[in-house]
């Protein structure tokens, strides 16, 4: 009895170790596999990271790019400037006189004591200064726009001057209520706009003119 009893003993043994042994070498056959597939995934992100990495260097020193600085203002001004010629500057500028003139001409009849007067060419090529008399200095076409006093003590009567400089390329506005300004036309939104900031001269000359007198200006 003894002896069935330590048979039976040692085959349990036997079958334990079997298991025990198969499963270790399962897991370690998982384990291993598990890792050794880690690490070439690991290894083949780093050699695509490190392909990837060498491109994009390659691509950056063989772009050539170079940093500029950017255009001010008076560089833009330029620039669209040339986008003109002499004859079609001359002739947009006339255009833009002409569709103020027809505007405010329409609104004389709702502005008693309105005065507008279209001044032809005076020649001279000299530079103008822009805080001279705009009546006497030199340009290539004008509009003047005389506004009556209303009795109101800020929006008070004045005059406004269209004034074209085909020597600078620029139209210049001067308001009663806001001052001088210089205007260059835009080919590709086809207005004129400041050279200083880049708003328009329509929408200036409109602010100022609703303040003092009745009616909007189609222009």
């Amino acid at each position: 009895m003894h002896g069935s009893l330590a048979r039976a003993a040692r085959g349990l043994s036997r079958q334990f170790t079997l298991v025990n042994t198969s499963s270790t070498r399962v897991s370690g056959t998982h384990v291993f596999g598990r890792i050794d597939g880690c690490l070439n995934l690991n290894q083949g992100k780093q050699n695509e990271c490190a392909r990837c990495f060498s491109t994009k260097r390659r691509r950056r020193r063989g772009s050539g790019a170079r940093l500029t600085p950017d255009p001010g203002p008076a560089d833009r001004n330029e620039v669209k400037s040339r986008l003109l010629t002499p004859s079609e500057f001359e002739r947009e500028a006339s255009n833009l006189l002409d569709r103020f003139e027809m505007a405010v001409t329409k609104l004389k009849d709702s502005n008693e004591g309105l005065e507008i007067t279209r001044h032809p060419a005076s020649g001279g090529s000299e530079a103008v200064d822009e805080a001279s008399d705009p009546s006497s200095m030199p340009h290539g076409g004008q509009l003047s726009i005389k506004v009556a006093s209303n009795g109101d003590m800020y929006w008070a009567g004045g005059t406004y001057w269209l004034s074209i400089d085909a020597r600078a390329g620029i139209v210049r506005l001067q308001s009663p209520l806001s001052g001088n300004f210089t205007y260059i036309y835009d080919p590709s939104s086809r207005e004129w706009v400041g050279t200083e900031d880049g708003h328009r001269l329509i929408g200036m000359f409109t602010r100022d003119w609703i303040r003092q007198n009745n009616g909007v200006p189609d222009i």
